[in-house]
């Protein structure tokens, strides 16, 4: 697979809901841009923020009702100051909640970030494409398994 390792080919299935999308990014920029890109597309909405996994973590163990997916920035704040790194990140929250899916994105190749979690629920996505299609697709992969 290289490069593309873990990115998936879009389906056509319709999903019946909103995808409810928790944004993980420590740009604030960023989680705006996702918020807004979401509410332009109308099939998901970003129904919870945060800047780290710590603060992600606590806020799905705290959700009385979890979202639908989790995108989360691989590069979160400073790793050599204690920061978790995304994909460390992803392994924590599907180990708490192994039925949530998880997409990672970086601006980054894969190939050049710390080795993704081996995990059905966890796939990545390059920053640049990522748009209604892909998160709507991680979905539903994850409701096929």
């Amino acid at each position: 697979m290289g490069d593309d390792e873990g990115v998936h080919e879009v389906t056509d299935a319709p999903l019946e809901t909103i995808v409810e999308v928790m944004v993980v990014d420590d740009h604030p920029g960023f989680r705006a841009a996702v918020r807004a890109s979401l509410a332009l597309d109308g099939r998901c909405r970003a129904s919870l923020e945060a800047s780290s996994v710590a603060e992600a973590l606590s806020l799905l163990d705290q959700a009385a009702h979890l979202p639908d997916l989790v995108l989360l920035d691989v590069n979160l704040g400073d790793a050599h100051l204690g920061a978790v790194d995304g994909m460390r990140g992803a392994a924590m929250i599907v180990e708490r909640h192994p039925a949530l899916p998880v997409l990672v994105c970086s601006t980054a190749p894969l190939h050049e970030l710390p080795p993704m979690p081996q995990h059905a629920h966890v796939t990545f996505s390059p920053k640049e494409l990522l748009d209604g299609d892909v998160l709507v697709d991680a979905v539903r992969r994850a409701r096929a398994d």
